[in-house]
Order: structure tokens, then sequence, then C-alpha cells
């Protein structure tokens, strides 16, 4: 009978690293990205270490479409947080999928993620599986403009929301 110590093997991050180029040396691949590449840049996710002591849960399309209170409850807070989404950078995780991709072992990118953090670290085609902040569509004509031009006149008719001490939340 083998030791249970024979059975546990652990490698080192250099050892994943190699094992994993290998792989991908043989095949390309796709990858699936979620709020965790994102953490390192700043952005909040609903599911982290901190997520119980804020216990919020996303507005669901229904809500945000059904209801017009539901609306101006959306818009208040992501005017307050657009700012710090939309300045975040790339991180490495963002960078090294680009990288990736650029040497040839990426088919392709689906994100979770609305941060458009993809692409600004280079990734031009990632499907971004829940839309992106940085666009708005009007529910009632269809439009699709700019998220800046929206946040300036929410600002212009709501100046002092910015003054509002919320805090940054997913």
């Amino acid at each position: 009978m083998r030791d249970r110590e024979d059975c546990i093997h652990q490698t080192s991050t250099d050892e994943q690293v190699d094992r994993l180029a290998e792989k991908m040396a043989k095949q390309r691949c796709a990858v699936l990205t979620g709020a965790g590449i994102s953490t390192d840049s700043g952005i909040p996710d609903y599911r982290g270490g901190g997520t119980a002591q804020r216990a919020r849960s996303p507005m669901r399309f229904q809500e945000f479409a059904g209801h017009i209170e539901d609306r101006r409850r959306y818009w208040a807070r992501a005017t307050l947080g657009w700012q710090k989404i939309r300045d975040a950078r790339p991180n490495e995780g963002h960078r090294a999928l680009t990288s990736l991709r650029e040497a040839g072992y990426l088919s392709g990118l689906m994100t979770q993620n609305v941060d458009g953090l993809h692409e600004k670290a280079g990734f031009k085609d990632a499907v971004e599986l829940h839309g992106a902040l940085h666009q708005v569509i009007c529910l009632d004509c269809g439009l699709l403009s700019d998220r800046d031009e929206l946040h300036q006149e929410l600002l212009d008719v709501n100046p002092n929301w910015l003054d509002n001490n919320a805090a940054f939340a997913p």
C-alpha cells in the first residue's frame, strides 16, 4: 500500500507554468474569465472575500426594465461608480492573456466582465457575454451611445450626486 505522502505531489509555480505551456504548445485553447481577473485592477466582485460584508445582489434586467424606480436607483449608483470603472487599468492577468493570443496560443476569449479591461489590454475581439459598461442602449429606441456622454448628462441634471459618500460596490 502506498503512503499518503507518495500521493501528494506539490508543484512549484514554475512547474505549473511549464506544464501549461506544454499543453498549450500542442493545441490552441479558448479562455473564459470572470470577475477574479479584474479584482487586481480595483474592480470589486460579487463573490470575493469581502462579499459577505457587502451582501449586494446584482440588479436583474427584469427589475431594471420593468420599474422606473429601479432604473433611477441603478443609474444613481452607477453614476457614482462609473469613473472608477472607466479609469481602471488592465493588470498582469489581462496583459498575459493578450500576450498568449498574440503568440498564437489562444483561439479566443469570452468574459463575464463588463469592465472593458481585456480590450484595454489589447485583446480586441473578446466576447463580452454580459455586455460592456462603456456603452448604453436606450430601451425605447435602441440607440447605442457612449457611457461618458450619458454620465455627463446625469451629472448635469443631478449635480450633487458625486457628493454622496456611497461605497464603491459591484
